[in-house]
């Protein structure tokens, strides 16, 4: 049995290519009694499980299959879908986890999240996620007329055609608060996606404040021109990528 983790696939319509390359994830990676963990960033946009869209019931209800194979899977917040909620996930067939989520992957305590919380230099944007993140403020949004907040919804989609590299340079994670929670804690590993900078990160400076054999930050991969995810069978992980047919835009 394989634990699989994925992040930021940032799936729309807009691009049928995405879609169809998860779902052959689905079908050829994910195996009979595997666990997969989505740690956020799933879809591009969501502004309510009450404005599913045809698009993304599809991509649940194919998630939801998996229970098929008796796969064991969980859903993550990421920044662009924390309004995901209950109905998706009876259908999708996930236990949503609360970001950060501690676990023990073999005999190693681990740390997931969808990484955003850690990028505590950008404080513009730590004070605009604790607003979006309060539950009465998600309420009212949530409270809205559909049509208020499916254009909302367009308006995102339309910001999100425009970005550029230079707009993921300055994302990233702060160092020193990536290491002091992992003192704090006393985890030597970290999971996390949302820098769309996949890279497996030696942390030999923690490894010995932790007396641990080693100490490491693995982030995860977007996908774009390749889809990403991470593999841990056996004690021994894998960061490995996939090309993407980009013919299906």
């Amino acid at each position: 049995m394989t634990t699989l983790f994925i992040s930021d696939l940032h799936l729309q319509e807009g691009r049928p290519d995405l879609t169809r390359a998860f779902f052959q994830f689905l079908d050829d990676k994910v195996q009979p009694k595997d666990t997969l963990y989505i740690l956020g960033d799933f879809f591009e946009v969501w502004v309510g499980d009450d404005l599913m869209t045809d698009f993304q019931k599809e991509v649940a209800t194919k998630l939801g299959s998996l229970k098929e194979k008796q796969v064991t899977a969980y859903f993550m917040h990421g920044n662009r879908d924390f309004l995901i909620g209950k109905y998706f996930c009876s259908i999708a067939n996930v236990t949503l986890l609360k970001d950060p989520h501690p676990i023990r992957l073999g005999l190693i305590p681990s740390l997931l999240s969808h990484g955003d919380i850690w990028c505590t230099s950008d404080e513009k944007y730590q004070k605009y996620r604790r607003v979006v993140h309060n539950p009465v403020i998600q309420w009212f949004f949530l409270k809205l007329p559909k049509k208020v907040r499916g254009n909302i919804g367009k308006k995102l989609r339309e910001n999100s055609k425009n970005r550029t590299v230079q707009d993921y340079s300055v994302l990233d994670v702060t160092t020193e608060t990536i290491e002091q929670t992992m003192l704090d804690n006393n985890i030597p590993l970290i999971i996390h996606g949302h820098t769309h900078r996949p890279f497996r990160h030696a942390m030999p400076e923690i490894a010995m404040a932790l007396h641990s054999a080693n100490a490491e930050r693995i982030v995860l991969g977007d996908w774009d021109k390749k889809g990403w995810y991470l593999e841990f069978n056996k004690g021994t992980f894998s960061l490995n990528d996939f090309d993407i047919d980009q013919s299906l835009k």
